[in-house]
């Protein structure tokens, strides 16, 4: 499909079908037995702790996790003063260096005025994240959590099953900002994800003036297709049908679609392998007036058997540039 028909699209507000939810368990569906620990519900007042989950019990595949819950020991509330989870991509063995187990982190919830947990028995409950991250299907899976000023009216327990994902924990004075923790191998609390399969946009780089950001496109569902990238300061939302695509109708998404500068926006149209992989580059000039802002990339792909000739879109994903 050729751009001016892709930028009709969208101006068009076509329908696009959705990506499904669905929900992964880790190790399993079971929120009411195994063995309890109160790490990092309890009453310390700084905590560090990381989940790392092998890729294997991801079921090796590419997703958007849109929310996680715990399965706790006790009905009732958890507060904090300060509350933030960040999620990322590990390449190496579980680490006492908290970094290492998060090299390139995301902000899913940042809670830094105050935050409410509340939980019930032997059930899953969510802890309420703001905003997904894309899950590449290859990699380990890094969960951080950082409180402050930790509270509870419920047992501050929740449960594992030992001899599956790691956990990384600090919990002394001064761990919200601590580099290092001691490690605990396959002690990792239970833990179901909730998240959307389809096309992902996993975003790697540090965003600063002068480097090259890769935009890497996982649609297994749409292996040998073709894609169409964008890339807006904003997220819109440009209304199509009934939902919505989070990228912003500016000039910036018109040159970027159009290949007005393929120097900076490379390879953003072309075809999926047939594994429903391919990858984009972001280019961000060596300009220090570009330190500040944010970019917002999201793709879709293309199918002339697909109602309008769109199969799927991915969610959005920023880039700050330093």
């Amino acid at each position: 499909m050729k751009k001016t028909a892709f930028l009709s699209l969208l101006l068009l507000a076509i329908l696009i079908t959705a990506a499904a939810a669905d929900e992964i368990y880790v190790p399993a569906d079971t929120p009411g037995s195994g063995s309890r620990n109160s790490w990092p519900f309890n009453l310390y007042p700084e905590w560090r702790y990381q989940l790392v989950i092998d890729a294997k019990f991801l079921g090796n595949q590419a997703f958007t996790v849109n929310e996680i819950a715990f399965a706790p020991s006790g009905t009732g509330v958890f507060t904090a003063t300060q509350f933030e989870v960040r999620m990322g991509h590990s390449t190496v063995a579980t680490s006492a260096t908290f970094d290492t187990n998060i090299p390139n982190p995301t902000t899913v919830l940042s809670a830094l005025s105050g935050y409410t947990w509340n939980t019930t028995d032997k059930t899953w409950s969510p802890i309420g994240l703001t905003s997904g991250f894309s899950y590449n299907g290859v990699d380990r899976l890094t969960i951080d959590i950082r409180i402050l000023g930790g509270a509870r009216t419920f047992s501050g327990t929740c449960y594992y099953d030992s001899g599956n994902h790691d956990r990384t924990w600090n919990n002394a004075t001064g761990a919200w900002t601590a580099t290092t923790g001691t490690v605990g191998v396959g002690s990792g609390l239970k833990v179901r994800l909730t998240v959307s399969s389809g096309a992902q946009l996993v975003v790697t780089g540090t965003g600063q003036i002068g480097t090259t950001v890769d935009l890497d496109l996982i649609a297994p569902p749409d292996g040998g297709k073709a894609y169409q990238l964008g890339t807006s300061l904003g997220t819109g939302p440009i209304l199509i049908g009934t939902r919505q695509l989070d990228l912003s109708l500016d000039g910036l998404l018109m040159i970027s679609v159009y290949g007005a500068l393929p120097s900076v926006f490379k390879d953003y149209a072309g075809t999926l392998s047939l594994a429903g992989r391919a990858t984009a580059k972001l280019v961000i000039p060596n300009e220090t007036a570009l330190k500040g802002i944010t970019l917002y990339n999201a793709y879709v792909t293309l199918d002339g058997a697909a109602p309008q000739g769109v199969s799927l879109i991915s969610p959005t994903v920023k880039v700050g540039i330093q």
